[in-house]
């Protein structure tokens, strides 16, 4: 039987880990386009590495649910991966829907910001009589300005 300080060293490993899991899961998913696919499958990765389950006969020992779940799956037979697994199911469901709800919410405040920032950033009515090239407020370098031939 595992000591606290060694039961608290394990989870501390593990929880380390879990977080390099998740720097290289966040790299593989930084690219991909749809912002609401990304977070939803960075979020069910986090709440699957991260949620505990009791073990059984030791309810004061926790382990991670998805480990639990797969030891239940072989060699409980008779129940298979629903002790554990359901939980952990329900955890990543509830987590996204979170997720989704406070997405929806936050949206119209994200537009309206976005909104007034590029209203500040338009070009002025002064601007109108510079050429297109020049009215985005970049100066171009002295290097690439022509100078006119005598």
């Amino acid at each position: 039987m595992l000591s606290t300080q060694e039961y608290l060293f394990g989870w501390g490993m593990y929880v380390l880990s879990s977080v390099g899991l998740m720097v290289v899961w966040w790299r593989i998913t930084y690219k991909l386009r749809p912002l609401v696919l990304r977070n939803v499958l960075r979020l069910s990765a986090a709440v699957a590495l991260l949620v505990p389950y009791p073990v059984p006969g030791q309810e004061t020992f926790l382990a991670p649910a998805w480990v639990m779940s797969f030891i239940e799956g072989l060699f409980y037979e008779e129940y298979g991966f629903s002790h554990a697994g359901m939980p952990l199911l329900l955890a990543i469901v509830l987590v996204n829907i979170l997720y989704l709800v406070v997405d929806i919410v936050w949206q119209p405040f994200w537009r309206k910001r976005q909104a007034a920032k590029q209203g500040l950033e338009s070009p002025s009515a002064e601007d109108d009589d510079l050429p297109d090239d020049r009215r985005s407020g970049e100066v171009e370098p002295e290097s690439a300005r022509k100078e006119p031939s005598l």
